[in-house]
């Protein structure tokens, strides 16, 4: 990484855990590389390669795993390892961490965004509930994929229970307020007026027997709770 000295970048790499968790979660299914579309919960993941310099460090990093033959999954402790051995930034090993440890940043920055996201005051603002509706449905089905994965494979336990918890805070903290709420103003103004106030929400409220039947059956199977 291009330091002075050794303990500068030990420093950076102190955090096993954080360095599994951001190849865990951007790791695609069979562990030989880092994809952005798996897994990924938050909006700014998903968006990583649009920016040059995340971009060209996914390919270090999946050019490194290539080269060297690992798998994410059942080489994590190996990877760690040589990245913990390796100071030199010229080489190739040297390359590869410099990428790793800037994706480990974003991870971080990421991690501290969604819970501080849901620890600050909210405003319920039911205008783009369909959008609320359709996250919760896309992180319902991330968390039963990798309760049915986790099964056979445990090394997947880790980021089983990060993107329950996830869920879980998204559930209690935004998706059942905005919830109750189109509810209540479906109540209150009537199927015409609540179109007529919230048009974007036309075709989720035309359907919305189907849709409470959906979200039920999502809560019964992840078992999530109300605060």
């Amino acid at each position: 990484m291009n330091h002075m000295t050794e303990e500068m970048t030990s420093h950076y790499f102190r955090d096993d855990d954080l360095i599994k968790q951001t190849l865990f979660t951007r790791s695609s299914s069979d562990g030989t590389q880092l994809e952005t579309n798996r897994n990924s919960t938050i909006s700014e993941l998903e968006q990583e390669l649009t920016e040059t310099e995340l971009q060209q460090a996914y390919d270090t990093i999946n050019n490194f795993l290539k080269k060297k033959k690992l798998n994410i999954f059942k080489d994590i402790d190996e990877i760690i390892n040589i990245l913990k051995r390796n100071t030199l930034r010229e080489t190739t090993v040297g390359i590869c961490k410099k990428a790793v440890g800037m994706l480990c940043e974003r991870q971080e920055r990421l991690v501290t965004f969604e819970k501080w996201y849901y620890i600050s005051p909210q405003i319920i603002d039911i205008h783009s509930f369909d959008f609320t509706y359709k996250r919760f449905i896309e992180k319902a089905k991330i968390v039963a994929h990798n309760k049915k994965v986790v099964q056979s494979k445990p090394e997947y336990e880790r980021q089983y229970n990060l993107e329950k918890d996830a869920l879980q805070n998204f559930y209690n903290k935004c998706f059942t307020i905005e919830y109750d709420l189109v509810h209540t103003k479906l109540k209150e103004l009537g199927l015409d007026s609540f179109v007529l106030a919230f048009p974007r929400l036309e075709e989720l409220v035309l359907n919305m027997d189907v849709i409470d039947k959906e979200i039920e059956q999502w809560i019964s199977k992840l078992k999530l709770k109300r605060q």
